[in-house]
């Protein structure tokens, strides 16, 4: 069986006669391979400064966030910590 098909319960198998293998690339390849490489490396390390940079501020912005919807008791200067208000009952005229 050399150069054909064989036929297979899932289809058919096809030989042949060596690997296959990748032309070379035209030109000289080791100068700009290594500008290649260079400026991959350096926009990998660039968006990972970017998102440490951007996890920092985040992690900063949360931690020392001021909420402003928070709820807070104000009281008044004159107002003295023993006195109450005393409760008013206003008359409902519909009733």
């Amino acid at each position: 069986v050399h150069g054909g098909d064989v036929p297979a319960v899932n289809g058919i198998i096809h030989v042949i006669q060596a690997p296959l293998t990748a032309p070379a690339a035209p030109g000289s390849h080791g100068s700009s391979r290594g500008k290649g490489h260079s400026s991959k490396v350096s926009a990998i390390l660039l968006s990972l400064l970017l998102l440490c940079v951007l996890a920092a501020l985040g992690h900063y912005i949360f931690k020392h966030k001021t909420d402003a919807f928070r709820f807070h008791y104000f009281k008044n200067e004159d107002e003295d910590a023993t006195s109450k208000p005393a409760l008013v009952s206003i008359p409902n005229p519909l009733y």
